[in-house]
């Protein structure tokens, strides 16, 4: 059973930063965003970069698992659960093992 809770509560993480992060897309690009952290692990969206490079605006990754963006003076916007909500986290390039910078022509 515990093993079905945790599970669970990945699963739940998982949903909630992605979804998160397509939200954000969505709304700044005026039109609906549904990509799935594996899209920018891939590399299908957006170019990966080193980690030291990440600068505003960029998606960090952890694996295939989480996903958040890099915010003001190197912190994280990320979507931990349901109770935690989004939270901004420091950046550590111990924590975050992916950096992805989409394409100026998404921007436009």
């Amino acid at each position: 059973m515990a093993d079905e809770i945790e599970a669970k509560k990945q699963q739940v993480i998982d949903t909630a930063c992605i979804g998160f992060v397509n939200w954000c897309l969505s709304e700044v690009l005026s039109q609906p965003v549904h990509y799935g952290i594996g899209n920018f692990v891939a590399k299908s969206v957006g170019t990966a970069i080193q980690l030291p490079k990440a600068q505003l605006g960029d998606l960090v990754t952890i694996g295939a698992d989480h996903i958040g963006f890099v915010s003001e003076n190197r912190t994280v916007m990320e979507a931990r659960d349901a109770v935690s909500g989004v939270v901004e986290s420091p950046f550590s390039a111990a924590r975050w093992t992916q950096c992805f910078r989409l394409p100026d022509s998404m921007w436009k």
